[in-house]
């Protein structure tokens, strides 16, 4: 598909805020939350559609830039953890804040049905929108299927999903499109109130079939995939599933590699 024809799928609707839609073929993208600072002159290129950047470390510029080549840009910040790394670490009260999130030392887990975190979570969508992102992409909205992990025994699936839900008006109030990562055992609940999808290793996993929902009202869903066999998985479901799938390591850095014409859209074991 060429850029120029696949861009439309990108036009603003007549809506307050971006809408994206596969009908007219998979939007591509890249994931590159490790990059920092993002250089414009470096890491954008030639038929990306969607660059996925780390909401603290990207400049308006590298924004603007992003649009100046015809993309958009989404921002990604962490909903239900609290990381010691953040600027904004020390307005965490301690009584939201969790055990240590398992294989991240410097991450734990925050308690999502507490009030207390939402006017810090609305900041951080505030400060995307302030440097001019198209949407955003919250992490970790899957917290009540870790709750026994996180030290919240007490989370509920309805506690996921009115926060998460508050998630997406409040995103859209801002007029920024609100994508859904991971929460799978949601995600048909949660298919109205959000634009777009974002899963890591659902190849891998074997659960891409569970983003059916979104195929049919023509939603994309970003998949990234840090093995071969689970990105080969991922690769044969792309027109099945409406999904756009890369291949990244773990530092999510620059480069990648997309699904090859050998694998392409051929027996999908999801659907």
């Amino acid at each position: 598909m060429q850029l120029a024809a696949s861009l439309l799928v990108l036009a603003a609707p007549a809506s307050a805020w971006w809408q994206p839609n596969t009908a007219g073929g998979p939007i591509t993208f890249d994931y590159l939350l490790g990059v920092d600072p993002f250089i414009p002159s470096k890491h954008i290129k030639a038929g990306i559609q969607v660059y996925f950047l780390d909401g603290n470390n990207t400049s308006p510029e590298s924004v603007a830039a992003i649009h100046a080549a015809g993309a958009k840009a989404v921002c990604y910040f962490s909903a239900g953890s609290w990381e010691m790394d953040r600027p904004d670490a020390g307005l965490f009260p301690p009584s939201v804040i969790g055990n240590t999130m398992n294989g991240w030392a410097r991450e734990k887990w925050l308690n999502i049905s507490s009030p207390l975190i939402r006017p810090i979570m609305k900041a951080r969508m505030k400060e995307c929108q302030a440097k001019g992102f198209d949407g955003v992409d919250p992490d970790n909205v899957d917290v009540w299927t870790n709750k026994q992990e996180a030290g919240f025994p007490q989370l509920t699936g309805m506690d996921q999903f009115k926060y998460n839900s508050w998630l997406s008006s409040t995103a859209h109030g801002l007029g920024l499109a609100a994508g859904l990562k991971n929460d799978l055992d949601q995600v048909k609940s949660l298919e109205p109130k959000f634009d777009f999808f974002v899963n890591e290793q659902c190849g891998e996993f074997e659960e891409c079939g569970k983003y059916l929902p979104a195929k049919l009202v023509s939603k994309p869903l970003f998949n990234v995939e840090y093995n071969a066999q689970g990105f080969i998985r991922s690769c044969r479901c792309q027109s099945k599933l409406g999904l756009q799938s890369i291949k990244k390591t773990l530092d999510l850095v620059i480069g990648m590699s997309k699904c090859s014409a050998t694998y392409l859209n051929n027996n999908c074991p999801f659907a």
